[in-house]
């Protein structure tokens, strides 16, 4: 492998993020050969011996999985409300495959649908970075109907916070459902994009993030991307 800097050595080791190593270093938790590390640091995986507060770390095989996230499920592990939560599917995922894997991204909490789940940060991060144009893909219940005009409107663009948001598709599947896919990533987007044209969302589903679909997964069930799907992600971003 080489030398390679160490805050991307320890995205290697499971560490979620380049900023969240960098933390790491600076807060003293991380020592190399028995020193304390520096940012910008590089290290020899092969030579060097990389320890977080004292545990040997060594770089964990990419994991990348699918994973059905239900209704009224917290993106985050534990909650000071004691509401559900992601800790339980993550610790199974643990258990059964040895590695810990992270959520990318968020979905609200009364939201449903894909979630993609990896120890790979280095992705994680470009999924989450505008500079690279993911779409995400819903299905969206409404309290009423669209008009003609809010479906051209929508298909104009709005503004949210002087940003405007694109629609790259939309299409009306049933009464009162449609399918929408942006590939802006803002808080309660989606919501707050048919808020503007007078209409509710009464349910969220999330079908897809890029060329990653959810399929026939069912609430609470997670498998790994198949390889076709991975490849197309890699693509998209990309990575490797």
């Amino acid at each position: 492998m080489g030398l390679i800097r160490l805050n991307r050595y320890l995205v290697l080791c499971g560490i979620s993020s380049r900023r969240k190593a960098d933390r790491l270093i600076e807060e003293g938790r991380i020592l190399v050969n028995g020193e304390p590390a520096k940012l910008g640091q590089r290290v020899n995986p092969e030579v060097d011996i990389v320890t977080l507060d004292g545990k040997v770390l060594k770089p964990q095989r990419s994991v990348y999985l699918k994973y059905y996230k239900p209704r009224f499920l917290l993106t985050s592990v534990g909650d000071p409300r004691g509401r559900p939560n992601l800790s339980g599917v993550l610790e199974e995922i643990r258990s059964k495959l040895g590695v810990r894997v992270f959520p990318v991204g968020r979905l609200d909490f009364d939201a449903e649908g894909l979630l993609i789940l990896t120890n790979d940060g280095i992705l994680a991060n470009r999924i989450a970075h505008p500079r690279y144009t993911l779409f995400k893909e819903y299905i969206v219940w409404l309290d009423e109907d669209l008009k003609e005009r809010d479906l051209r409107v929508l298909r104009r663009g709005l503004n949210l916070e002087g940003k405007l948001v694109e629609v790259h598709k939309l299409r009306k599947l049933e009464p009162r459902k449609y399918l929408i896919s942006i590939h802006v990533g803002m808080y309660h987007v989606v919501k707050r994009l048919f808020s503007q044209l007078g209409r509710r969302v009464v349910r969220l589903l999330r079908s897809a993030v890029g060329p990653v679909r959810l399929g026939d997964l069912q609430p609470g069930q997670w498998r790994s991307i198949p390889g076709r799907e991975l490849r197309e992600l890699f693509k998209v971003l990309r990575y490797k």
